[in-house]
């Protein structure tokens, strides 16, 4: 992991949801187009590229997910309340992913990112489908940002989940399998809910990957 948005909830909503439902929509008429999106286009945006994986694991004939829970920023202070106490916020749970190294592959940063978060050695069976979103730093230049992440569908093959390094700890508070049928529903990102249902298709048009997992008792 090189570089992690705090969390999507950051994002400035209001102008870049905007944006999304302009570009999503071609079809509305150009002063649309011009009156409200011209000064977001021509705000400098910058680019990032990061790769993740959705490793599968066949276990007492079911398929699992490796997902991680990461850190997330906490506030310094505890918000005082007159009121009852109020629950703390629900962990994030995701999928693995980083950025792209310079004369890195993105098949070789999933690869790397899931062993570097989870602790597990996969195989890569193929490119699973691409997400796109815009977000805002919460950091730095605090610079508006267009991501693109590049999903590998990879296969378990050896390793414990969460046997990390002491260093990877300070961003992934832990890992561990989740069943695949319930991944739309617990993950934390729509994007990555969408990554989770394309899983699912794709073992349904592909049944001879059962044969090449290896099914475990735990």
């Amino acid at each position: 992991m090189r570089i992690r948005n705090a969390s999507l909830s950051s994002w400035d909503e209001g102008p870049v949801w905007l944006l999304l439902w302009a570009l999503e929509n071609p079809a509305l008429p150009a002063f649309v187009h011009s009156a409200k999106l011209s000064g977001l286009m021509k705000t400098p945006m910058a680019r990032e590229f990061s790769a993740g994986g959705v490793v599968l694991r066949k276990m007492r004939g079911s398929w699992f997910l490796a997902v991680i829970e990461p850190h997330m920023e906490r506030p310094k202070k505890p918000t005082k309340s007159r009121g009852p106490c109020l629950k703390a916020a629900p962990a994030i749970v995701a999928l693995p992913k980083g950025t792209i190294d310079k004369g890195e592959e993105p098949q070789q940063t999933a690869l790397r990112e899931v062993t570097e978060e989870t602790g597990v050695r996969t195989e890569l069976v193929c490119k699973l489908v691409d997400i796109k979103y815009f977000y805002v730093r919460n950091w730095g230049d605090r610079a508006r940002v267009f991501k693109i992440v590049s999903f590998y569908l990879l296969l378990y093959r050896s390793g414990r989940l969460g046997d990390i390094a002491p260093e990877m700890r300070i961003e992934v508070q832990r890992a561990f399998w989740l069943p695949l049928k319930d991944a739309p529903s617990v993950l934390s990102y729509t994007g990555e809910r969408a990554v989770a249902n394309s899983a699912i298709e794709y073992l349904k048009a592909h049944s001879e990957l059962r044969t090449h997992a290896t099914n475990t008792a735990h």
